[in-house]
């Protein structure tokens, strides 16, 4: 199937039919016989009709074919997430499969607004503080995740819920639980200096917003 039928069956949200022809399809494309370009429809559609084991597989075989293109690194990253990190239980999770995706991820995120990197690291570190990725906490290893974001590329506005009684409470914005974090990280590793360092980093930040 060309490009443009692919594209016209997803403009019209014909997102099971662009899995059906993907099954047809998938036999024959260990070689680039499909367009880079077609492999995104696929990829998302089979995202959005929910078949996340689908997409890891068809990511291997795109990556496989283009491995020097990045454009379906953030779907993969997602479907990574739903498949292996979003239901996350303290008794019955592999810790090191998690940790093993959550390095993959790392290794080829992107930049974009659809990337889940941000989600991820922040998922994980907070995992890891609470001491359920491991018999002990490691703290170097959530500083490192956490130095791997620019805290100026998160947000900065707080966010709200409904706790349920009818009552709206605020959130922290996503920069302010980074700042908090990466100052537990020094705090827990006695490493004080730092600690006082990015606190005063922190105070400087935000009251620049406020």
């Amino acid at each position: 199937m060309s490009g443009c039928d692919l594209k016209s069956l997803y403009n019209d949200q014909q997102y099971g039919k662009i899995c059906s022809i993907w099954e047809m399809q998938k036999e024959d494309c260990n070689s680039n016989t499909i367009s880079s370009g077609d492999y995104i429809y696929y990829m998302n559609s089979l995202y959005k009709e929910k078949h996340y084991t689908e997409c890891l597989a068809l990511y291997k075989i795109f990556h496989h074919n283009y491995p020097e293109l990045q454009i379906l690194d953030d779907k993969m990253g997602w479907s990574l997430y739903q498949v292996y990190l979003k239901q996350f239980d303290d008794n019955q999770t592999d810790k090191e499969l998690y940790l093993h995706q959550v390095e993959y991820i790392i290794r080829h995120h992107t930049d974009s607004l659809y990337s889940p990197f941000h989600k991820i690291i922040f998922t994980t570190v907070r995992l890891m503080l609470k001491g359920k990725l491991g018999s002990k906490v490691d703290y170097q290893r959530a500083d490192t995740y956490l130095s791997l974001i620019t805290p100026a590329n998160l947000s900065d506005v707080p966010g709200y819920f409904n706790n349920g009684q009818g009552i709206t409470r605020k959130t922290a914005s996503e920069r302010e639980i980074w700042y908090t974090l990466k100052s537990q990280c020094f705090l827990q590793q006695r490493k004080y200096d730092d600690c006082v360092i990015w606190c005063d980093k922190a105070l400087h930040d935000l009251s620049q917003l406020s």
